[in-house]
């Protein structure tokens, strides 16, 4: 089971303030250990083909090489910044969701 890494005065503030169950909080405590997941995954998978662009940039292209073009990387990088914002508005209906 996650438990809730910030303090307990902090968590007792934030439950009193919602009027929110020990069971809300653990659910609430799980949603932000998802989302921190998924965007530190994202951060990594993003500074990956930041460097794969800068390496892109230094480096001649040679047919055989088989390297993904600028094109391709900007591409890549448009779906990741999609996703970290996807992920950020469905954390969101999920708290609404749970909250209401």
């Amino acid at each position: 089971m996650y438990q809730c890494t910030c303090s307990q005065s902090g968590r007792a503030a934030l439950q009193e303030l919602l009027s929110l169950s020990d069971a809300q909080m653990q659910d609430f405590a799980h949603l932000r250990r998802l989302y921190l997941t998924k965007r530190a995954l994202l951060a990594f998978e993003r500074k990956k083909l930041v460097n794969q662009m800068q390496e892109s940039d230094s480096a001649l292209p040679h047919p055989a090489d088989g390297q993904i073009g600028v094109p391709e990387l900007a591409a890549k990088l448009r779906q990741n910044a999609t996703d970290d914002y996807e992920v950020y508005i469905k954390l969101g209906y999920a708290v609404r969701r749970g909250v209401s």
